[in-house]
């Protein structure tokens, strides 16, 4: 009886790991049931704050003098913008 229980268990567990691909409907269900969308833009929100504290901390460690620093302040600052287009085609949802 047990191994006759074990058999059929098997045999339904196996017929699970043939199952037809999954389709592109049910790919973008399960994208929109697990919210990818808005874990894309948060990231994309942690990777702008991120840049800016590396940006920062690179300055620091540089041991610039105020006017070296306001100059390459105003370098990323006009930057950024453009890194953040880049960062938001990598990271978009639309691809």
């Amino acid at each position: 009886m047990k191994k006759s229980l074990l058999a059929t268990a098997l045999l339904v567990l196996s017929t699970a790991c043939i199952a037809a691909p999954p389709s592109e409907r049910s790919v973008e269900e399960l994208l929109a049931v697990t919210k990818s969308e808005q874990l894309l833009k948060g990231a994309l929100a942690q990777v702008d704050g991120t840049m800016r504290s590396a940006f920062d901390a690179g300055i620091d460690a540089q041991n610039l003098n105020p006017e070296e620093k306001e100059k390459a302040t105003r370098l990323f600052v006009s930057l950024e913008p453009k890194l953040h287009q880049i960062m938001s085609e990598f990271l978009t949802w639309d691809h």
